[in-house]
């Protein structure tokens, strides 16, 4: 796996890989450490709803299509729902023709 990096607006350097090298990363995770594709999806929508919280801006918006990220993002919009915060989802498609991970 080869890694890009790049730089965020306060200068930290933070790690990058390609759509291919994240499958390969999902595919380990679920093969040799036991985790489901939605624990992980779970995992980071929690996360990103706390992360979002934090920043203490609302309305929240999240666009989401049909990806592993789609599924985390409408996962961070249930968190943060939950919390009631101010948040609406925008989907890439209607929501019946998500599928896997994002439908779920």
């Amino acid at each position: 796996m080869t890694t890009h990096d790049f730089r965020t607006e306060s200068g930290r350097q933070v790690a990058a890989v390609t759509a291919a090298e994240m499958r390969d990363v999902d595919r380990t995770a679920v093969e040799e450490f036991g985790l489901s594709l939605l624990q992980m999806m779970e995992n980071a929508g929690r996360n990103l709803a706390r992360h979002v919280r934090d920043t203490g801006h609302e309305p929240v918006v999240v666009l989401a299509g049909n990806g592993g990220n789609g599924g985390g993002g409408l996962c961070a919009a249930r968190h943060l729902a939950n919390r009631e915060v101010d948040v609406s989802v925008v989907l890439d498609r209607s929501p019946e023709n998500l599928e896997g991970a994002a439908r779920t």
